[in-house]
């Protein structure tokens, strides 16, 4: 065989090689495609309502732990708000359902509303037990979002009159528009994706199918001078101009019936990590697929005061039979368990101190002593004394521990002396799980977590 015969050969070899590559790859993509739109779907669900005139929103399952699933969700669509409150409250005359792909419906477990107030971010989490095995949505990292991003919102939106039950699973796709500073319930992820009434508390997914957003919020032309925008579960706004009514199978041309300007928004996913206190992960340098979330601890309620980790059961019963002591002893646990510390918390310790579990813990002891106990409590007693001085001085620590009642003509108590009782000052317990002028950077990092 002659020398071109050789390089001919060869060259056709490895263009052969290559062109089998190619289509391996351009075989994989829509099998990628597919498993990432079947994620997609079956862990998004439906959730309706019993007891009022919603027509239904949508959510996403975002944690296992056993026969527990846990949905993420926009508080307006599991909370019915009471009008004329400050704080949000919602009514308890209304029930809702999870219906999943599977077309099975299950009664809401638990609900935890992480908005507070009227202006915090429009988030609530709630649960549901099920034997059946659903997958769980993997949640991404917001900040990784730049503007034109391709993005797409699932959900079930009440489109060609259907609403409850009867709506269907949609996917409609865009691309971010904008992301804004700032913007009332914390929609300031922005896009072009089409969005209707139902689709309220869907998933936003990015192209590597990872969570980054929970859609909630329609722009609106506010030309007749309402409201320019509008959460997408309620009553929507009447038409900036008439239209004809829908026909169904024609479609619609112009303005739509609402009256939107085609921007739709989301909370973005890093404000749910901000507010239990955890951090969004963190993608590898090309941005390639985020692992798959393991599971965790779900959030269960205890009784109907609010909605906590199943490790922290414990702690709640025990406030709830009036054991201030064991709940004492219970609490110096968990703190040390949290901190990965043994025998008292120290400086180093206190950094390991998760503000989502810290906040967990100060709210079971908050509602279960009415507002009298708890670490916010002990916040203010300290602040009331030093401002927002926080040495660890041992001047400072006698003061407090003097005002509160630990130290009584200049001596600490015993645990055995310790009043146990609802009758003890404000900010009083839990003691056992710190002691001495460690207390100040404990209130420090406390303070820095900007717990309510």
């Amino acid at each position: 065989m002659n020398l071109s015969n050789q390089i001919l050969k060869n060259n056709s070899a490895i263009f052969s090689v290559t062109v089998s590559i190619f289509v391996f790859f351009v075989a994989l993509i829509p099998v990628q495609a597919g498993k990432l739109e079947d994620t997609a779907q079956q862990t998004t669900v439906q959730i309706n309502s019993e007891g009022n005139n919603s027509p239904g929103g949508s959510g996403v399952i975002i944690n296992k732990k056993g026969k527990i699933y846990t949905v993420l969700t926009a508080n307006h669509v599991v909370c019915d708000a009471i009008k004329g409150r400050k704080k949000i409250t919602c009514t308890t005359d209304v029930s809702y359902t999870i219906r999943t792909y599977t077309g099975k419906d299950y009664p809401i477990k638990d609900r935890r509303a992480l908005q507070q107030n009227e202006n915090d971010p429009d988030l609530a989490v709630v649960t549901f037990e099920a034997q059946e095995n659903y997958p769980v949505a993997t949640l991404g990292n917001s900040q990784e979002v730049e503007r034109e991003a391709d993005i797409k919102v699932t959900g079930f939106p009440t489109i060609f009159g259907k609403g409850g039950t009867e709506r269907e699973y949609s996917v409609t796709r865009g691309k971010v528009t904008t992301l804004l500073r700032k913007e009332k319930n914390g929609y300031t992820l922005v896009y072009d994706a089409t969005t209707k009434t139902g689709n309220s508390g869907g998933p936003v997914f990015d192209i590597s199918g990872r969570v980054i957003g929970i859609h909630g919020q329609g722009d609106y032309g506010g030309e007749d001078g309402s409201d320019p925008s509008e959460l997408q579960t309620t009553r929507i706004q009447k038409p900036v101009i008439p239209v004809k009514k829908l026909v169904p199978g024609k479609k619609e041309t112009g303005t739509s019936p609402e009256g939107k300007t085609g921007f739709n928004g989301a909370i973005p996913i890093n404000t749910y990590f901000a507010l239990i206190g955890e951090k969004p992960p963190t993608p590898n340098p090309s941005r390639g697929v985020i692992p798959p979330k393991t599971e965790q601890e779900p959030i269960a309620t205890i009784g109907n005061t609010g909605n906590f980790p199943a490790s922290m059961d414990k702690l709640s019963q025990l406030l709830s039979q009036g054991d201030w002591k064991g709940a004492d002893e219970e609490t110096k646990s968990l703190m040390l368990e949290i901190s990965q510390a043994s025998g008292s918390l120290n400086d180093k310790a206190i950094s390991r101190l998760s503000c989502g579990k810290l906040s967990f813990i100060n709210q079971i002891w908050q509602t279960k002593s009415q507002g009298r106990f708890g670490f916010s409590a002990q916040a203010q007693k300290w602040k009331s004394l030093f401002g927002n001085k926080f040495e660890p001085t041992n001047e400072h620590f006698e003061d407090f521990a003097t005002d509160l009642g630990w130290r009584y003509r200049g001596r600490y108590l015993s645990n055995n002396q310790l009043k146990y009782s609802l009758d003890a000052p404000k900010g009083y317990l839990p003691r056992a799980f710190l002691d001495g002028p460690v207390w100040g950077n404990f209130i420090a990092y406390f303070d820095g977590c900007k717990i309510k």
